[in-house]
């Protein structure tokens, strides 16, 4: 077999391993393909509602929310006040937030300057119907004497809900209401 045959196996050999490597990086290629093509985010791998599922919902959720509506305005005008308070109600807003899968409410009610102090007090909430849990506040007094009634103070409140001022309560809604 002389140096000539040596050199033909010696090519052969590095031939096959050449090979062989290719098929190591093919697999290893198709395997990453598949595990990136598996780590889609979050959102994409979820089962997108259908659009009539959605407004099924979303048509459960306000009816559910008119209910609750009307049991939250009796119990609130039903709290025993040596005053009698008159409350001047926004109409709600109901949304079902896909994102949390549950039905979410806006209440909004102030109450009037009755005593002469020049402050109205200011009840912004969003609640989720079905666990009737608070889980956005805006709770201030505004101050009236001021010509642009801007100052805010907020109060307090019993619960672990977040608590804000109009501006960043609102904008905190609005996302929840938009998701």
């Amino acid at each position: 077999m002389g140096i000539l045959g040596l050199k033909r196996r010696e090519r052969g050999d590095s031939q096959r391993e050449g090979i062989e490597m290719k098929k190591i990086m093919v697999l290893i290629f198709m395997s990453l393909a598949l595990v990136f093509s598996c780590e889609r985010p979050k959102e994409q791998r979820e089962q997108k509602l259908s659009k009539e599922k959605l407004f099924d919902l979303s048509e459960r959720c306000s009816n559910a929310g008119k209910l609750f509506f009307q049991d939250f305005v009796r119990q609130t005008n039903s709290i025993g006040r040596s005053v009698k308070s008159d409350y001047l109600w926004d109409d709600p807003e109901y949304h079902y937030n896909s994102r949390l899968n549950t039905c979410l409410i806006h209440i909004r009610y102030v109450e009037g300057d009755k005593y002469g102090i020049s402050i109205t007090y200011h009840y912004n909430q969003v609640i989720d119907i079905f666990s009737n849990k608070t889980i956005l506040r805006g709770w201030f007094t505004r101050d009236t004497s001021d010509k642009n009634a801007t100052k805010e103070t907020i109060l307090t409140t019993v619960d672990e809900a977040p608590n804000y001022t109009s501006a960043e309560y609102f904008k905190q809604k609005n996302k929840l209401f938009s998701e």
